[in-house]
């Protein structure tokens, strides 16, 4: 299966998935940075017994499993508590944001077990991981803002 189709596809579900349950960004985006940090921390170990228990997820690699699932695991529980979005486009932009750096952040792994043909693709998703580390900063200080906001601004501006 082409690469792109699964990267796309996983940005979509993790757009529905923010978009639906309504959260606000600042607990997803610091879900993230948990994620991150597990999986620097823990990863290789993890994968590693995960290699040895004999279970395969074909294409992926064990370690690239491992990878995936620790980056996007605290995010994923943190989707069904926390506080929420009152208006479609707050709860937009948050989907947007939270679906583009989850994405970028597990784009190594899945383009590694699904190659991308297109070359103008592979470009952009080369480009997109250079960038990751600065997304993710970004990421996270607009998390930190968002969650010292007392409310959100799109949201305050409904109540009027």
């Amino acid at each position: 299966m082409n690469g792109l189709i699964i990267i796309v596809a996983t940005f979509v579900v993790l757009f529905c998935l923010a978009f639906f349950t309504k959260r606000r960004f600042g607990y997803l985006g610091l879900g993230l940075a948990a994620g991150v940090l597990l999986n620097q921390l823990v990863g290789g170990p993890l994968g590693e017994l995960f290699a040895s228990t004999g279970l395969e997820v074909i294409p992926l690699q064990p370690k690239d499993v491992v990878t995936i699932l620790l980056t996007i695991l605290p995010s994923i529980l943190l989707l069904w508590t926390g506080p929420k979005h009152r208006q479609k486009l707050s709860r937009f932009l948050t989907s947007l944001l939270y679906a583009s750096i989850t994405t970028a952040l597990i784009l190594l792994p899945i383009t590694q077990a699904f190659p991308v043909e297109d070359a103008a693709a592979r470009n952009i998703l080369t480009l997109v991981s250079d960038v990751q580390i600065p997304l993710l900063t970004f990421g996270i200080v607009l998390a930190i803002l968002d969650i010292l906001l007392p409310n959100n601004i799109l949201d305050k501006r409904s109540k009027k």
